[in-house]
């Protein structure tokens, strides 16, 4: 006999996810204006129009991003959602999720 004892259950893990989403500023001229264009910064924009995490971001920019290297469209992803915040275009809430 082995005095083996029962694996615990893993415990969960509580993550931080952060959404972004589209704030009033992306509806005015201004916005509609970088909404309509075809530059990867629009793109990012539009895929924030209802909240999204990055991994879901970038599930959706797949055709913006084609030709690129997944490390390079990684980081401009990240560079544009900073740049949108910073201008106002975006705005990011984090919240708590568990995971096991």
């Amino acid at each position: 006999m082995s005095d083996k004892k029962p694996k615990e259950p893993k415990a969960k893990k509580e993550l931080l996810v952060t959404r972004y989403s589209a704030t009033a500023k992306a509806d005015t001229e201004a916005g509609k204006k970088l909404l309509a264009g075809e530059t990867q910064k629009a793109a990012v924009l539009r895929a924030c129009k209802k909240p999204a995490t990055f991994p879901e971001i970038m599930e959706s920019l797949a055709g913006a991003m084609k030709g690129k290297k997944e490390s390079t469209a990684t980081n401009n992803t990240r560079w544009y959602l900073s740049k949108l915040r910073a201008e106002g275009y975006l705005k990011s809430a984090d919240s708590r999720e568990e995971r096991q």
